[in-house]
């Protein structure tokens, strides 16, 4: 099995992933070998991105738990339903709400994350604290995609080519917060210059529903250098409901430079 295991302490926030490219999310249960890479590859660079016209991305599940402490565990899954489009660098903003639609936060805590592609699933985390004075008033949360920058589809760009990942389950050393394992592949392009941005988690319930998510930053370290390997990341908040073994996880790489949050 190439790579090695690597566990690292992120945390799940809410404010703080910038431009990413996400791997796909994938649920099988199972160990696999990995794929080997090929010594003395050349190395492969992102090229530059070519506009393309607005497509089709939405929020296709989403979910979320308020705990006693007052953190608000947020999980929501994005799909990209068009078929020559990348949604670059989405702007994610997490509303919370009241029934009457108003905001309980200021500011709307966000994410600048995914590349989607198209015909893809990304997942999307977020924790965030909520006041004990606006915790009952608590209705919903709502998402904003409108920040999107719309490029063309190449696969020859290894920037639109995520790392493919594969849930293991969990790891059962109770010193340990718990914890999401999962492998990814060799994704057959070595020393790309990219950089990892961090893992989105998606928490599910026994019944399949999406009950909270997480942002676990650092936690993927390597994980976007083409490699592949074996990876473990905290999954902090987790809700008293949420099976970790149900999760979907993205991993989330882009080329090097400056994240925004907040």
């Amino acid at each position: 099995m190439g790579g090695r295991w690597r566990h690292r302490l992120g945390y799940a926030v809410a404010a703080a992933l910038a431009v990413a490219v996400c791997g796909v999310c994938a649920v099988a249960l199972q160990w696999r070998p990995l794929s080997s890479g090929v010594d003395g590859e050349p190395a492969c660079r992102p090229a530059a991105l070519s506009a393309a016209a607005p497509g089709d991305l939405a929020v296709v599940e989403q979910g979320f738990t308020l705990g006693d402490d007052g953190t608000l565990s947020i999980g929501a899954i994005l799909g990209n339903h068009g078929k020559q489009q990348v949604a670059y660098r989405t702007r994610v903003t997490f509303r919370v709400v009241r029934i009457d639609g108003t905001p309980v936060l200021s500011p709307d805590p966000f994410q600048e994350i995914p590349v989607v592609l198209p015909g893809r699933r990304v997942a999307v985390g977020a924790a965030v604290h909520v006041p004990a004075a606006d915790r009952a008033a608590v209705s919903g949360v709502v998402f904003d995609l409108s920040a999107t920058r719309w490029v063309a589809y190449d696969t020859r760009n290894p920037l639109l080519r995520p790392p493919v990942t594969s849930l293991v389950g969990r790891l059962s050393d109770p010193a340990r917060p718990a914890e999401i394992s999962f492998l990814i592949d060799d994704s057959g392009c070595r020393d790309a210059g990219l950089a990892e941005r961090g893992v989105g988690m998606a928490f599910r319930d026994a019944g399949d529903a999406i009950v909270g998510g997480g942002l676990a930053l650092g936690a993927g370290e390597g994980s976007c250098s083409g490699a592949g390997g074996g990876y473990g990341v905290p999954a902090l908040h987790l809700p008293a409901t949420a099976d970790p073994a149900r999760s979907e996880v993205s991993v989330y790489c882009d080329v090097p430079g400056s994240q925004r949050a907040s």
